[in-house]
């Protein structure tokens, strides 16, 4: 209690401020109260609890309680007078103990002079937040050192030791010291062990380019830390050029790729195109391949290649150039002037071309001489497969099918593929179906030159080439095949069957059908013809056919119920010979099958029972200058028409010579220029000659032009009789009793002329109406002459058969024929022997005359010429025969030639 003793008598002697019952706020001493100075706060003291208390100008500030500023509460009962003086450590405001907490006793109040505990040192200042020195400073400590490392490892290598400072009565975290880490190769003791770089292993290392390391020859290897860093990378494998090794240097996936150090010329050196022998990486090695080919002895399979030592098979040859690559082609020779044969099966690969007729001596080429074959082992010969181009060529061979009696053989098949075909001669197999090429599309083959034939077993199929869905461009090919040698023959024989050959390119060469029982055909096309394209000159010949009926016959050029327009220029069509079956130039079937013929000649047959140079049955058929089309050529027939126009068929014929031809002796044949039936195309500009006979015919169709219940147009034309025995007509019209309606056909300026001295009758202009009452026709502006004065025994220039055929308009005629019987028969029993009876009676009869037109050999005629301004517009065409302007004067003349002043 010694303490608290002298801390009452500091208060009694007025040195220290008492202290209220209330809180630890801080308060100064008023003088001048009762009993001791009132407690009051003084000015811009601390009221807070942080435990000092701030003195004013005079006083300093005193620390408070002794237990870190803690605040004694207030003692229930306290009287507000002064306290005892409390023990040392006690609150002197409420008499509660202020280092614990504890409340002070009653009547232990201090005096009313507020008092603070005075500090007392416990020693030197400690990390504990208590102001230990008592220097009014709470842990005032300078930071100190520190080290968490190892014990022997500060200050050795990069370890060193940090500090750390005290904050909040404790020690905090060391700062900026450097511990052991692990060892690093970087020339540092990076684990503090007085060693730089030690126990640091190898690694695995690699410094090749991506992807390479573990592929081909290429591997890793190890570096070890040196000086500091790693050292150079020991025992790894990088890419290096490749070489030929077997090995893949290059470490890309392959081994020996590109032919590392060959390519080199080796053998003799001598290359024919690209027929080569050069040295080739292979398994390893450099080897020498050569891809020339000579039957044994000269050829062998140990043999190089090379000129000088050529392979005896095309396949070992071709397999030397696939390897050497480049386009390496393979060279096939003859020892001698003779035939030299290959019994391999061959199938192309792209990019290897095959040749033939060479020399094996000089390896000279003359295809002819030196002829190379090849004997295809299999029923689909020489095989081209999908993906071929035209770079890739069978050149200069002649190449056999396979012989199978029944079945399907071909000498050549392309498949999905465009090769070149160059100077081959192709024989299809003895087959029941024999093809030479059977070529299978889409793909656009390239042709040239050679021949191309097929032979079929009996009662078989023969076609020199097929073509199926493809577009092939043939020049200067021909496809015959042979007649048979004996026996049966085959039921079909085609030089080109065309199926869905859209856009087909033809120049030159020809087709022949050849000879078969039933159908012959030199050119047969159906399905898409659109763009298909034949310019001459080419030979298209059907053949002979060797069985009668109405469906067996020879065509040269057939287009069967087709789609597209296909056009033909410059070309031949020729039917066949023979007397069975039809012959037919130029057939043409169905609505939508369309072509155009322009140039070249249509031919029916040279001789046979029933032929026809073209013919169109339904379909859209154009003939622009051709000369001639003929139905029989050189000899005679049973019956021919030169253009016959069926059920729709024909658009425009033009500029064109056409003919029957000529008859044999018997009875009730057909010779007819033009026939159209059931038809409305237009004839313009054409020559046009009805039939010649060979001995007496009793035939009772003769006719230049036959229309029949058809509304054609006729503008322009010449038309002329032929030398028959027999009755003649230049244009005969039966109006059809079997139409709704009347159609009207236009005659209109053209010439038609009659001469034979020794024929039977003759009539110009033929009207007959088989039960159709009504005037039908336009005949306007005609020529229609004798070309001399002798008797013709019976002639009319203008013909009705029966009161029923009168025309619709018969205007500005020439009716020029001094020996007709009469000028023009009237129904069939009136002969009207003047024009002014003509032009009064005949029915839409008007303006006609019956004067000599005084033409020329060019059925031109003069200025004195009574044709001249004596037409009429009525269905004028606005040109003439030479293509000049109608009217060239004020009026239309009349005939085909309008006189040009």
């Amino acid at each position: 209690m010694r303490s608290t003793r002298l801390l009452v008598l500091a208060l009694a002697a007025g040195l220290l401020p008492a202290c209220s019952g209330s809180d630890n706020t801080d308060f100064t001493l008023v003088p001048g109260t009762d009993g001791g100075d009132a407690l009051s706060p003084e000015a811009g003291k601390d009221a807070d609890a942080a435990g000092i208390v701030d003195g004013d100008a005079a006083k300093p500030d005193v620390k408070t309680d002794a237990d870190a500023g803690k605040e004694a509460s207030s003692e229930a009962g306290d009287t507000g007078t002064d306290s005892p003086l409390p023990e040392a450590g006690q609150d002197a405001e409420s008499g509660v103990d202020a280092d614990a907490g504890q409340e002070a006793e009653a009547g232990n109040d201090a005096p009313d002079d507020s008092s603070v505990e005075a500090c007392v040192p416990t020693g030197v200042e400690l990390c504990d937040g208590v102001d230990n020195d008592c220097n009014g400073a709470i842990d005032d400590l300078a930071p100190q050192a520190c080290y968490s490392g190892p014990n022997g490892t500060d200050g050795v290598g990069p370890c060193k030791a940090g500090t750390r400072s005290c904050s909040g009565g404790s020690w905090g975290a060391c700062s900026g010291e450097v511990l052991p880490a692990a060892e690093t190769c970087d020339g540092v003791d990076n684990d503090c062990s007085g060693q730089v770089d030690d126990g640091i292993a190898a690694q695995a290392c690699y410094t090749g380019p991506n992807g390479t390391d573990g592929v081909g020859v290429c591997h890793g290897g190890t570096q070890s830390c040196t000086g500091g860093g790693w050292g150079a990378c020991t025992g790894q494998v990088v890419p290096s050029a490749e070489t030929c090794n077997g090995a893949d240097d290059d470490c890309n996936g392959q081994a020996d790729e590109n032919n590392p150090g060959g390519g080199v010329f080796c053998g003799t050196g001598i290359s024919v195109g690209e027929c080569t022998a050069k040295s080739m990486c292979i398994n390893g090695q450099l080897q020498c391949l050569g891809t020339f080919v000579a039957p044994p002895p000269t050829g062998s399979p140990n043999n190089t290649g090379a000129s000088n030592s050529p392979l005896s098979t095309l396949s070992a040859a071709q397999a030397h150039a696939i390897a050497i690559g480049g386009g390496a082609d393979v060279c096939a020779c003859s020892p001698t002037a003779s035939t030299t044969s290959w019994s391999e099966d061959v199938t192309m690969v792209e990019g290897v071309s095959m040749l033939g007729g060479y020399h094996c001596t000089d390896w000279a080429r003359a295809i002819s001489t030196y002829v190379t074959r090849i004997q295809d082992t299999a029923v689909t010969g020489v095989k081209f497969p999908a993906g071929i181009t035209s770079a890739t060529a069978l050149d200069g061979f002649t190449v056999r099918g396979m012989q199978v009696n029944t079945g399907t053989s071909a000498a050549i098949t392309i498949t999905q593929s465009s090769p070149s075909l160059l100077t081959l001669t192709v024989n299809g197999g003895l087959a029941t179906t024999s093809y030479g090429l059977d070529m299978t599309g889409p793909g656009s083959p390239i042709l040239q030159n050679g021949s191309y034939s097929a032979a079929a077993a009996a009662n078989g199929t023969q076609v020199a080439i097929r073509v199926n869905n493809a577009s092939p461009t043939l020049t200067s090919v021909t496809m015959t095949n042979a007649p048979s040698s004996g026996g049966v023959p085959p039921s079909v024989s085609v030089g080109l069957r065309c199926t869905d050959c859209a856009n087909l390119k033809m120049n030159g060469g020809g087709a022949q059908g050849g000879q078969a029982a039933n159908t012959v055909a030199g050119m047969w096309l159906s399905g898409n013809v659109a763009g298909v394209v034949v310019t001459g000159p080419a030979n298209i010949s059907g053949g002979q056919a060797l069985s009668g009926g109405a469906n067996n016959g020879a065509r040269g050029g057939w287009l069967d119920n087709c789609t597209g327009l296909a056009t033909f220029t410059g070309a031949s069509f020729m039917g066949g010979a023979g007397q069975n079956g039809f012959r037919i130039g130029f057939d043409i079937t169905g609505p939508t099958c369309s072509s155009a013929v322009t140039g070249g000649t249509i031919r029916g047959c040279e001789s046979g029972s029933v032929c026809v140079g073209a013919e169109s049955v339904g379909s859209p058929l154009t003939l622009s200058a051709v000369n001639p089309i003929t139905g029989v050529m050189t000899s005679a027939s049973l019956g021919t028409v030169g253009v016959r126009c069926l059920q729709n068929g024909c658009t425009t014929i033009d500029t064109s010579a056409i003919s029957s031809g000529a008859l044999v002796a018997a009875t009730g044949q057909r010779g007819i220029g033009v026939e159209v039936s059931g038809a409305n195309p237009t004839f313009d500009r054409n020559t046009i000659q009805g039939p010649s006979c060979q001995g007496a015919i009793a035939a009772t169709e003769l006719y230049g032009v036959f229309i029949k219940g058809s509304a054609p147009t006729f503008t322009n034309n010449v038309v002329r009789d032929g030398a028959c025995s027999g009755p003649e007509e230049g244009i005969r019209y039966e109006k059809g009793s079997l139409l709704p309606i009347v159609v009207d056909p236009v005659v209109v300026n053209n010439t038609i002329e009659y001469g034979c001295n020794t024929c039977g009758a003759r009539r110009g202009i033929v009207i007959v109406s088989p039960g159709v009452s009504a005037a039908s026709g336009f005949f306007n502006n005609n020529i229609i002459r004798n070309l001399n004065s002798a008797s013709l025994g019976s002639s009319w220039p203008g013909y009705e058969v029966d009161a029923n055929s009168a025309p619709k308009t018969f205007l500005n005629n020439d009716l020029f024929d001094p020996a007709a019987a009469a000028l023009y028969q009237l129904g069939g029993t009136t002969g009207l022997t003047t024009i002014g009876q003509v032009n009064a009676q005949v029915n839409g009869a008007a303006g006609n005359i019956a004067g000599d037109p005084q033409l020329n050999g060019t059925w031109h005629i003069p200025v004195t010429s009574p044709c001249r301004n004596a037409g009429t517009a009525n269905h004028a065409p606005s040109v003439d025969r030479d293509n000049d302007a109608r009217p060239q004067e004020v009026l239309f003349d009349i005939g085909a030639d309008e006189y040009h002043p």
